[in-house]
């Protein structure tokens, strides 16, 4: 779950940015912001997933 919610909050970032409601460097930091919340989630989703 936790990897489609970080990619829904990235594409909506980009939305965001392409219609020029925030800067790229606003982008840039919640994109920024985004992965290091998600990321330990992603991880350990990958970790536990069976090969």
């Amino acid at each position: 779950m936790g990897e489609i919610d970080y990619q829904i909050c990235l594409m909506v970032t980009e939305k965001l940015a392409a219609q020029r409601m925030i800067t790229s460097e606003e982008k840039d930091q919640i994109s920024a912001l985004l992965k290091k919340e998600f990321e330990p989630e992603i991880t350990l989703l990958l970790d536990s997933s069976p090969l």
